[in-house]
Parts: C-alpha cells; sequence; structure tokens
C-alpha cells in the first residue's frame, strides 16, 4: 500500500471518505502532504469555503494525463463566486512559499460522472 496515500489520509480527513477504488489509482505525484502550518491554513480554508480541500504541489498536471488518475477527474470541484475566489486566492498566498496551491471540491463529496471522464 502507498505510505503517502495512508499519510495524506491521516492529515486531510476528507480523503476518507474517497472510495478506495478510486483513491488508490490516484496519481499521488501532484499531491503535497501539509505540513502543520499548511494544513492549518488548509483546514480553516474548508471552514471559509464550506468546502473540501486539497493540497497540490505547484506545478499543474499534463494537458495529455488520464483524469482518471487525478482527484480533480474524480470529484467534483466547488464552484466559487468572485468573492469566494478572492478567498482563495489570500489563503494560497500564505502556502505559495512551499511551493503548495489548493484544489477546492463539493462538501459533501459528489463524484463527476463517468461520462465526463471519459471526454
Amino acid at each position: 500500500m502507498n505510505e503517502l496515500a495512508i499519510k495524506l489520509r491521516e492529515r486531510i480527513p476528507f480523503l476518507r471518505f474517497v472510495s478506495d477504488d478510486i483513491y488508490f489509482a490516484l496519481d499521488f505525484s501532484e499531491f503535497f502532504l501539509p505540513n502543520d502550518f499548511v494544513n492549518g491554513v488548509r483546514r480553516r480554508l474548508e471552514d471559509e469555503l464550506f468546502a473540501y480541500v486539497m493540497t497540490y504541489k505547484f506545478s499543474g498536471i499534463s494537458l495529455d494525463a488520464d483524469l482518471r488518475r487525478y482527484l480533480c477527474g474524480n470529484l467534483k470541484m466547488k464552484k466559487l463566486s468572485a468573492e469566494k475566489l478572492l478567498v482563495l486566492r489570500l489563503y494560497e498566498e500564505k502556502v505559495i512559499p512551499f511551493g503548495v496551491s489548493f484544489g477546492v471540491y463539493e462538501r459533501p463529496i459528489e463524484y463527476v460522472k463517468k461520462t465526463m471522464i471519459s471526454l
């Protein structure tokens, strides 16, 4: 079993709600295992946006990637108003020095329809 996958579920509790068959098939290279500071910022942002927030390495994903291997290809992203996007930007400014960006997902978790993934 992937040691990083286990540690991420310990630090980011909402990942425990992602089904194991999806979770353990993900590409974990894009995720950032948050230290205490980054995790505190992440948790406050979750409360502020009433959404689940994932920590990513500030590098993006390959455009030719198989989206089924990425969290954003399996979970619905939270639609944010302009005001909430500003909140996200302010929180991300706190963690950019760590090379981190955030992904914001619906709370409770909603899965992307499989037909959308195969496009």
